[in-house]
C-alpha cells in the first residue's frame, strides 16, 4: 500500500513540474540579440567592451586606452569615428543623440554590468515627439540643478554628471564621474564606467550603484550598508509631487 502511494505521489509531482521544464525563461533573463539594440557596453573583470549594432553593421571592440582617441569634438575608436557632439556613427550610418529611446541595465556582482541602448522606433518617436525623455551629452558635462526634473535617464559619454535634482530613471556616465548632491532624487540605478561616484548621504537613490573603478569599492560598500541600515526596517511614508507627473503617495518599509 505504501509503495502504491509513493508511486501516485511521484506521478503527481511529475505532472506538476513537467510544464515548468519546457517553459521559456522570463523575458528579463533573455539577452537581446544584436539586431535588437543599438549600443551595448559591458564591463567584466574591469575590462570594457563596446558592441555597435547599426542597421546593417555589428562590431565588438575592447575599450582600452590605446585604441581610444579623444579630441574636444569627437571620440575615435581604432581610428574610426564613433561619437561626436551630434551623435553616434555606427558603420557609415549616423545616429543622433535623440535617437536613443530605452536604456536597459544588467548589474551583476564584482562591478560587472551591461548597458543596452535601444533606438527609437517610429511608434515611440510619434508618441514622445513633444516630450524630452533622456538627457544625453557627449564631451560636455551635465548639471541637473535641484529644481530640475528629468523624465528619463541622464547619460554622459566622456563627460561628468552633477545631480542635485530629480531623475526618474538611471544615471550613467561612460568614462566620466558622477557627483550626487544633498537634494538629489534618483529613481533608477547609478553607474559609472571608468569613473568615480561621490554620493551625499542626504540623497535618495532607489536603485543600485556601481563603479568600475576598484578604488571606489570600499566607499561604495559603506554607502550601501548605511542605506540598508537606515531604510530597510523602517516604515516609509512619502508624498511625492512633481509638475510633470502630478502627485503620488508611497507607503512601504
Amino acid at each position: 500500500m505504501a509503495f502504491k502511494t509513493a508511486i501516485n505521489l511521484l506521478f503527481i509531482i511529475l505532472f506538476l513540474i513537467t510544464p515548468l521544464l519546457g517553459a521559456e525563461p522570463p523575458k528579463d533573463s533573455l539577452r537581446p540579440e544584436p539586431e535588437d539594440f543599438l549600443i551595448r557596453i559591458a564591463v567584466e573583470n574591469k575590462e570594457v567592451t563596446l558592441t555597435m549594432a547599426g542597421d546593417d553593421f555589428v562590431r565588438t571592440v575592447a575599450l582600452e586606452g590605446g585604441n581610444i582617441k579623444k579630441t574636444p569634438d569627437e571620440i575615435l575608436i581604432n581610428g574610426k569615428l564613433f561619437l561626436n557632439r551630434d551623435g553616434f556613427v555606427i558603420g557609415e550610418q549616423p545616429y543622433p543623440l535623440d535617437s536613443i529611446d530605452k536604456i536597459r541595465m544588467v548589474i551583476g556582482n564584482n562591478s560587472n554590468s551591461e548597458i543596452y541602448f535601444y533606438k527609437k522606433t517610429s511608434a515611440t518617436q510619434k508618441r514622445y515627439r513633444s516630450k524630452k525623455q533622456n538627457e544625453i551629452s557627449v564631451l560636455q558635462n551635465i548639471v541637473i540643478a535641484k529644481d530640475q526634473f528629468v523624465r528619463g535617464s541622464v547619460i554622459s559619454f566622456w563627460a561628468d554628471i552633477n545631480v542635485d535634482g530629480e531623475i526618474n530613471e538611471d544615471v550613467i556616465a561612460i568614462y566620466g564621474n558622477i557627483q550626487i548632491g544633498d537634494n538629489a532624487v534618483i529613481r533608477g540605478n547609478v553607474i559609472s564606467i571608468n569613473g568615480k561616484i561621490d554620493v551625499s548621504k542626504k540623497a535618495s537613490i532607489y536603485g543600485s550603484m556601481q563603479s568600475s573603478l576598484k578604488k571606489n569599492k570600499f566607499r561604495f560598500d559603506k554607502w550601501k550598508k548605511w542605506s540598508r541600515k537606515d531604510r530597510s526596517f523602517s516604515p516609509i511614508v512619502k508624498f511625492h509631487y512633481n509638475r510633470i507627473d502630478g502627485a503620488s503617495p508611497f507607503l512601504g518599509v
